[in-house]
């Protein structure tokens, strides 16, 4: 079977059903969780699922569903002596922004919000572990004691 169009309900009046056609090909992107949810609710994914909640089978793909992975984020937070890290209060000075445009797209708005990625296995049969480093900070060192319930020196 293939996709040749969408059927859909806007926000704005839900009780009308409108469609739209595509030339070429349907991509369906949702997420990691509503991609699953909408295929299923279309009739697409494993057979079982499908039977269970009663969703009539358009077309059977086992792997619908199946390697939802999530990713445990915990921050670690440091105290600087000196003011050094990025923020947005930070990053709008004009010079940055002339630095930026006349300097083809050097300094502190040219660099990317994350610094590193490493990837690292523990042990053989653990899972790998994951080390994103942001190169962001707070707007001052109150914000972050407030929502993170932290303590400040």
């Amino acid at each position: 079977k293939r996709a040749v169009g969408v059927e859909f309900t806007h926000w704005d009046n839900p009780h009308i059903n409108k469609s739209v056609y595509a030339r070429g090909e349907v991509i369906l992107s949702a997420g990691a969780v509503n991609t699953p949810h909408i295929l299923m609710h279309s009739g697409v994914g494993p057979s079982t699922l499908l039977h269970k909640f009663n969703i009539p089978v358009v077309s059977v793909l086992e792997g619908v569903g199946g390697n939802l992975q999530d990713h445990l984020c915990m921050p670690v937070y440091v105290s600087l002596e000196e003011d050094v890290s990025l923020n947005p209060v930070k990053l709008r000075t004009v010079s940055n922004i002339w630095n930026y445009f006349v300097n083809g797209g050097k300094g502190d708005l040219g660099r990317a919000a994350i610094e590193g990625i490493g990837v690292m296995r523990l042990a053989h049969q653990q899972p790998e572990v994951g080390l994103i480093l942001f190169n962001m900070g707070a707007v001052d060192k109150h914000l972050y004691a407030s929502v993170e319930n932290m303590e400040l020196d």
